[in-house]
């Protein structure tokens, strides 16, 4: 009995990831239809995920600092997870970076609604694509610094933040 209720709870798990994913990727197929070229689609992705994630954390009432902790915890383990099941083209350290700041990105957009907002997270973001204020492509990279991915992204997050909310301010 409990084997079963393992394999059920287990195929929920997937079952909701899997939606999860599928959300974001129509999304990103969409925007691609619309015209977003060269990465802004993924970037808007990753950022937009991340923002939804930490939006639905605040909701259920975790604090803001929790709450952004948690989506950064849950951005490391896809991209983990994506260094595993990418057997033919494991994620290069600029890509991560990329992820991981368009992730800080997205969360930062959040909590910047959460008390200017007058528009929706996702025009926000389309427009910091579209300033390249988002990390279109991995090789524009604003930041240097270690060749770690996950070393330069804890050396950077105030940076990353600073340079979204400027962004912003110009909406």
């Amino acid at each position: 009995m409990k084997k079963r209720i393992v394999i059920a709870l287990v195929a929920f798990a997937l079952g909701f990831l899997a939606a999860f994913y599928a959300r974001f990727e129509m999304l990103s197929n969409q925007l691609e239809a619309d015209g977003l070229r060269g990465g802004a689609a993924n970037a808007i992705k990753h950022a937009y995920a991340a923002a939804e994630v930490y939006d639905t954390l605040r909701t259920l009432r975790l604090p803001p600092h929790e709450s952004l902790q948690a989506v950064i915890y849950l951005g490391y383990a896809n991209e983990y997870a994506e260094k595993i099941t990418k057997f033919a083209k494991l994620d290069p350290h600029a890509e991560i970076k990329k992820d991981l700041y368009n992730n800080l990105a997205g969360i930062t957009v959040a909590r910047w609604h959460e008390t200017h907002g007058n528009q929706p997270v996702l025009n926000s973001l389309i427009t910091l694509a579209k300033k390249e204020t988002l990390v279109v492509e991995r090789e524009n990279l604003p930041f240097d610094g270690p060749a770690n991915p996950f070393a330069w992204f804890d050396g950077h997050r105030v940076d990353i933040q600073q340079r979204v909310e400027s962004g912003l301010s110009g909406q």
